[in-house]
């Protein structure tokens, strides 16, 4: 098993050379799911609030709202993805909080981190 060890080195860096012209051919084919105008300006203010997606520029973080399906609502305690299953989702938390639970072995579930408004986890 890989062990991260602390340090400014960086060990390996993975990236796809992107084409600019194909970027912008990939744009146009993103998923625009209609939303009201309210749900739209939420979507917006929680996507500037996120640590991964704040740093977009305005047309980049209007693609990304318009690919979200939400607002999901889920219930506290409910399960929002389950260790094991294929993830499939891109979630960005608005409101409360989710906790993240990792099972080893027979070993009982352990906490490992709290996600709070703006950040965002899945696929």
């Amino acid at each position: 098993q890989a062990k991260v060890k602390s340090g400014n080195r960086r060990v390996s860096v993975s990236a796809e050379s992107m084409d600019p012209a194909k970027l912008k051919s990939q744009m146009s084919q993103v998923t625009n799911i209609p939303k009201s105008p309210e749900v739209t300006e939420t979507l917006l203010k929680v996507v500037s609030k996120s640590p991964l997606l704040r740093t977009l520029d305005a047309e980049q973080k209007d693609l990304i709202v318009k690919a979200f399906s939400g607002p999901l609502i889920k219930q506290p305690g409910e399960d929002v993805i389950v260790q094991g299953d294929i993830g499939d989702i891109f979630y960005l938390l608005e409101d409360g909080s989710v906790d993240v639970y990792i099972k080893k072995g027979g070993n009982p579930e352990v906490k490992v981190h709290t996600y709070k408004p703006g950040d965002a986890f899945g696929e």
